[in-house]
């Protein structure tokens, strides 16, 4: 026929039924498909919750069975079948959802990138959780903000009571900072210029002040009152024989301790 390309015709005919037949493999092989696209979700999803992989690999499988299970109901051409499809995949949604929250609900953090997910506002009662959207909190009018540390620690406290912070002893050996460079310590400096550190944020047990997370200069300060307890000259009487006493002063008692410890392990 004059006007038609018989290579278009054709060309589109093959393309018709490839189309129609990738379209009946999906139907005929749909569950197959389901459990393919769906193991590595809910494998990757509970992975984020914090599971071993080989645990969270176990636990998909048999969920992802089961939501093909659910699919080849709710396709199925038997009423009752399809009726019971709605029943075990509205049942199922709900149970998963009902997981999910309890076992991110005190999640403030991504797992991956440490990045807060959540935002709050201060408050006279505490933090409020706000949407991220938020600028500032509609009734104080407080600067909506991302979730740090001690917005965390001040959250989980809310809801399962006060968690034990511990003074730590400073020394020159620790390690104040982690290999990214956040710090690992919190302190409370006093009027007098002593500076107390903590294992974690939160507030002073003694004086209920929100306690800070530590500083390359604060680690300074620290290093300083070190140096100078060391150097702290120490006046020391001695008897002698006679009768008369002798008075030596500067006398360092660290060394002494030092002596007296070389003293004990020689007599071992």
């Amino acid at each position: 026929m004059d006007g038609i390309d018989l290579r278009k015709v054709i060309k589109y005919i093959l393309l018709s039924l490839v189309a129609l037949v990738s379209l009946l493999l999906i139907f005929w092989l749909r569950n197959e498909i389901t459990l393919i696209f769906l193991y590595p979700y809910l494998r990757d999803k509970l992975v984020g919750l914090g599971l071993n992989i080989w645990l969270a690999k176990m636990i998909a499988l048999p969920m992802g069975v089961w939501v093909m299970y659910i699919s080849y109901l709710l396709f199925s051409r038997n009423k009752e079948k399809k009726q019971l499809g709605y029943i075990f995949g509205g049942a199922t949604w709900a149970v998963w959802c009902l997981c999910m929250f309890f076992a991110t609900r005190d999640y403030y953090f991504d797992p991956k990138t440490n990045e807060g997910t959540r935002c709050f506002a201060k408050t006279v009662e505490g933090y409020r959780e706000r949407p991220c959207t938020e600028n500032f909190d509609p009734t104080f009018g407080t600067p909506v903000q991302k979730v740090d540390q001690n917005i965390a620690l001040s959250e989980w406290v809310k809801r399962h009571g006060p968690v034990a912070i511990d003074k730590i002893e400073p020394s020159k050996e620790m390690t104040f900072f982690t290999a990214d460079g956040r710090p690992m310590y919190y302190y409370y400096e006093h009027p007098t210029g002593q500076i107390d550190i903590f294992n974690r944020p939160g507030s002073h047990p003694q004086f209920g002040v929100e306690l800070n997370p530590i500083t390359a200069e604060v680690v300074a300060k620290i290093f300083k009152q070190i140096d100078a307890q060391q150097q702290v000259p120490t006046n020391i009487v001695f008897h002698n024989d006679d009768g008369s006493v002798n008075q030596e002063q500067g006398v360092n008692l660290n060394h002494l301790k030092d002596l007296s410890d070389s003293l004990k392990s020689l007599q071992r």
